[in-house]
């Protein structure tokens, strides 16, 4: 497991400076944060813990509950009944979330 831990920290430093983007000013919480903060944390299966970076860093996950919501609703509901009741939007448009070409 140590080979987690190494890959997390590689993957760390190699994002850490990216510094593209702007805070979002729409939401006040979000438009406080420090733009340095950055942080990795995975946890297993079997409850083994691997972090680096900012992790103790206290802060707001916003629209990101979404996913984590969903899972569970698809984890109690399955996907069929799920799908009856919440739509999706496939309308192909790019996300403004900055992708990194790592060719």
């Amino acid at each position: 497991m140590a080979q987690v831990q190494t890959f997390l920290e590689q993957l760390y430093h190699e994002f850490k400076g990216i510094t593209d983007g702007k805070l979002a000013s729409y939401i006040p919480e979000l438009a406080r944060a420090d733009p340095g903060w950055f942080g990795i944390s995975i946890v297993t299966l079997d409850g083994r813990s691997f972090e680096v970076g900012d992790v103790a860093q206290k802060f707001t996950i916003q629209s990101i509950s979404k996913v984590f919501v969903y899972g569970m609703a698809l984890e109690d509901y399955g996907r069929e009944k799920l799908l009856r009741k919440v739509g999706v939007e496939p309308t192909g448009d790019p996300s403004d979330i900055p992708q990194v070409d790592r060719s």
